[in-house]
């Protein structure tokens, strides 16, 4: 651990979390009788546990895990170096969360404050020993039941900034009010506080602020610590909401231009899809569309590494895909699709002009995925989500931001304080949630057999 630790680090350039700037403020394990400081994510995300592939599925539960950053990464997924502290059912709330919150809480307060072990293999005379919870890793779901931050349909729903969501479509960061995490523990301590339940429906309708178990942890920042996850961020949130609802797919008809014929008494909604007007001429994705891309699949050849997407992706029968599926999806198949067959001859300016948009996405999923970050491939990231985002403004003004085309805005930040996603990213709890889902059950939920 602490021979990891002191690797040699290359100036700008993180290749791991523990490289970041807030990994840095916590100090570095010395040599001698130093003491050590471990370093600990703490994540969740939910899961069907009856294995069912259909979206949106209506049974589900939700596990929160924690793992110890300060290991190397082979060592540091590693099932038996991981601690599934909780598996709740069903979306548990607010208050079901903190129940548990609590009983970790106090295992970790006394380890935050340091322990003293009294001899060990390496130190016959004892080191000092405390540990930090840093990253919350999770969607914006998940920052909303750990953290006690608003859920993505409130005013307030960003776990950075303040922005209303009324103004969601706001390019503009510099505008952007962020919030403080001072003000963040008084409003939670007031909801906690508050003598009625309408007073805490106040606080948190004013605010977009409950009471975290984890705010009681001296070293937590819940505004710097809590960290979106770019796996459903990025791949479901914006390649998955791009093909499925910007573009749109229809199995059953030839692939459209993604232009609304709306009603003339209708009226945008201000920061959703658009899902009240007549969808059909709007399928940019059409049966002709997935054949060429089934087709290119079948003459494609993979590098080992990469896993391919299921052959007829599109259709129903096919059921959900996941992350790790819609990045090899829109990230190959579909680029080397819609080049041949909307980048040249009779295909039309707009195609064009979608194929350059979706483009542009390509290529900031690619840089924030990388296993390195740096100032300039943040700056990058940054010239190439931004100019996506506006070309969506253009091409599709029918249809509003959601809250994770904000979040792709912070991304770069997130970048900054905690380097690259792959330290710190979820993949390794959508295979335990997996190994979950395996176990015999009696299909009840919330039930236990005597």
């Amino acid at each position: 651990m602490v021979e990891y630790q002191k690797r040699r680090l290359i100036p700008d350039r993180e290749e791991d979390l523990t490289d970041s700037k807030t990994f840095a403020q916590f100090g570095r394990s010395g040599t001698g009788i130093s003491p050590l400081r471990v370093v600990a994510s703490l994540g969740c995300d939910a899961f069907n546990p009856f294995q069912s592939k259909t979206a949106h599925a209506v049974v589900q539960s939700t596990a929160l895990y924690m793992y110890l950053l300060v290991l190397p990464e082979r060592m540091r997924f590693q099932k038996k170096n991981m601690l599934l502290l909780a598996v709740l059912p069903g979306e548990p709330k607010q208050h079901l969360i903190n129940n548990i919150l609590n009983r970790v809480v106090n295992l970790l307060l006394p380890l935050e404050e340091g322990l003293h072990y009294l001899q060990t293999a390496k130190y016959p005379f004892g080191r000092n020993v405390s540990l930090v919870v840093v990253p919350i890793v999770c969607d914006s779901l998940g920052a909303h039941q750990l953290v006690g931050f608003p859920s993505p349909t409130h005013t307030l729903f960003c776990t950075r900034c303040l922005l209303p969501k009324s103004d969601i479509s706001n390019l503009d960061r510099t505008s952007w009010p962020r919030r403080d995490p001072e003000q963040h523990r008084i409003r939670a301590t007031e909801w906690r506080d508050a003598a009625t339940q309408k007073i805490r429906n106040d606080i948190y309708k004013k605010y977009g602020v409950r009471w975290s178990e984890l705010l009681r942890l001296p070293g937590f920042d819940p505004i710097a610590f809590t960290v979106i996850d770019d796996l459903h961020m990025c791949l479901l949130g914006l390649i998955e909401t791009h093909i499925r609802d910007i573009w749109g797919i229809d199995e059953d008809a030839e692939g459209g231009l993604g232009q609304t014929k709306a009603r003339k008494d209708y009226q945008k909604p201000p920061n959703s899809l658009n899902l009240s007007v007549d969808l059909s001429s709007r399928k940019v994705i059409g049966r002709d569309v997935l054949e060429a891309a089934w087709a290119d699949m079948m003459r494609t050849i993979h590098p080992s590494w990469i896993s391919p997407a299921p052959v007829h992706w599109g259709l129903a029968r096919t059921g959900k895909l996941g992350g790790n599926e819609w990045k090899i999806v829109g990230t190959i198949h579909l680029v080397v699709t819609l080049i041949r067959i909307w980048g040249y001859g009779e295909a039309g300016e707009r195609r064009r002009r979608m194929l350059l948009n979706f483009v542009d996405l390509v290529k900031a999923t690619h840089i924030l995925l990388l296993r390195v970050t740096t100032p300039k491939l943040r700056e990058e990231y940054d010239f190439w989500i931004l100019k996506y985002l506006r070309g969506v403004q253009e091409l599709f003004p029918d249809v509003g931001f959601t809250p994770n085309h904000h979040y792709s805005m912070h991304m770069s930040e997130f970048l900054e304080s905690m380097g690259p996603g792959h330290s710190r990213s979820t993949p390794v709890f959508e295979q335990t949630n997996h190994v979950l889902q395996m176990i015999k059950k009696n299909r009840h939920a919330g039930k236990f057999n005597s």
